[in-house]
């Protein structure tokens, strides 16, 4: 079995950066993708639905950005879950005694 190693301050820290540059360049190319195509261009259709396109990715890397978040909040609260629980558990007293068994 592998151990997963978790970033002590949340995964959402490394991967912020990354999804809010993404969405923002994505949301300047969705502005900018206002294209004036020749209509004997071979993808004069796939430039057209480029916007679409560009929407459906931004879309997606919104709700990557969320789930992240979510995934870095559960994570959280299972930690701090599991510490609480293993503080208040009780254990056991071992009492030393002297050997039963003589060389």
């Amino acid at each position: 079995m592998s151990k997963l190693l978790y970033p002590s301050d949340g995964i959402y820290k490394y991967c912020k950066d990354y999804a809010e540059s993404c969405a923002s360049n994505l949301s300047k190319a969705i502005t900018d993708c206002n294209l004036d195509v020749p209509s004997k261009f071979t993808f004069k259709s796939y430039l057209d639905g480029l916007d679409n396109t560009l929407e459906t990715y931004y879309t997606e890397i919104n709700s990557i950005n969320s789930k992240l978040e979510m995934i870095n909040s559960n994570y959280q609260t299972l930690s701090s879950d599991l510490k609480e629980g293993t503080q208040r558990m009780v254990t056991g007293k071992i009492k030393e005694r002297e050997r039963m068994i003589q060389n």
